[in-house]
């Protein structure tokens, strides 16, 4: 069977040449021939929680107003969440209140066994069902355990749901996080999906609010704008957006294992995870149009400075995509 790792792998060394992320290819190659050895498993496969009949009614009332306040104070990476204590990250912020807001992106509020109430960002995608919601794997299934009843609220402000609330059907990741959730392989693959449910007149979420087109195999440099819902100790109830340079992640410096990821020196903290990277590309009737191509995975300091880093949107998301749609 072809290991879409190694594919994956192949696409970055023709993107990227030999030098990737500053580390030669010898240490790629070695850092794959490693990777190959312990990914047994079908990476591009799709893994998914169906939501029953049973557990959408239990959910029906759940998020009362003290739920939710206490889901806007935790994101479910750990990372994130200390990057959020100001005791702990001594740098200044680098992101803003949105001037001109996206309603395609949105809160995410979700709850699992481990760590209860908790918060994500994610945004609506221009895909063929209308229907799905992007974000963090992290925010859908993490340490052998599945996030239960997710809403979606595009356009979140201040607790105000312009669009109302959508509910979810089911929620997909990758083979490849499944099995490495938050290792040193997996942190490429945090990438989560969420199939809304139609409305009681059956339009779609696309229909009602709007979707991102989204780029698979994105550039690696280039200026993107990082959407997302901030809270932890910063309280932010409203949309932000920081502006960064991106430029390509190479996992070996230091999670080891992996393709390379996108890095944009940006600090959003706790519940921004899977808010995305809206970048400008060419369109083809001329002129550019804004499309995702990432979304944030986790945060760090180093030198006083604040990053945030992505996954690749390569074949592991295009097979995930087809997945929930039934391609």
């Amino acid at each position: 069977m072809k290991n879409p790792a190694f594919a994956e792998f192949l696409c970055q060394i023709r993107e990227n040449g030999s030098d990737m992320g500053g580390m030669k290819l010898k240490t790629g190659v070695a850092a794959l021939a490693v990777s190959m050895l312990l990914f047994t498993a079908d990476a591009g496969a799709a893994v998914s929680h169906q939501v029953t009949g049973p557990e959408a009614k239990a959910s029906r009332g759940f998020w009362t107003a003290a739920r939710v306040a206490a889901a806007l104070k935790r994101d479910p990476d750990s990372a994130l969440n200390a990057a959020s204590s100001p005791d702990r990250h001594p740098v200044a912020t680098h992101h803003r209140p949105v001037t001109v807001y996206r309603p395609e992106v949105g809160k995410i509020l979700a709850w699992d066994r481990n760590i209860g109430e908790f918060s994500c960002s994610g945004s609506i995608i221009d895909t063929r069902s209308l229907r799905l919601v992007l974000t963090a794997g992290h925010c859908v299934y993490a340490d052998g355990v599945w996030a239960r009843r997710h809403i979606f609220i595009p356009n979140f402000k201040n607790g105000r749901r312009p669009f109302g609330a959508y509910r979810v059907k089911a929620t997909w990741v990758s083979n490849a996080w499944f099995n490495n959730s938050f290792g040193t392989r997996g942190m490429n693959f945090d990438i989560g999906l969420l199939v809304t449910r139609k409305r009681w007149n059956g339009s779609r979420i696309g229909e009602n609010v709007g979707a991102i087109p989204i780029q698979t195999f994105p550039r690696r440099y280039g200026v993107t704008d990082i959407y997302g819902y901030p809270g932890g100790a910063m309280r932010t109830r409203v949309m932000r957006t920081c502006r960064s340079h991106t430029k390509a992640d190479w996992y070996g410096g230091r999670f080891f294992y992996g393709p390379t990821g996108l890095l944009a020196r940006c600090n959003m903290a706790a519940g921004s995870s899977g808010g995305p990277w809206v970048s400008r590309y060419k369109a083809e009737g001329g002129g550019t149009i804004g499309v995702v191509d990432g979304l944030t995975s986790t945060g760090f300091s180093q030198g006083g400075r604040s990053y945030l880093t992505s996954p690749y949107f390569g074949r592991i998301l295009v097979r995930l995509i087809k997945a929930t749609e039934g391609r």
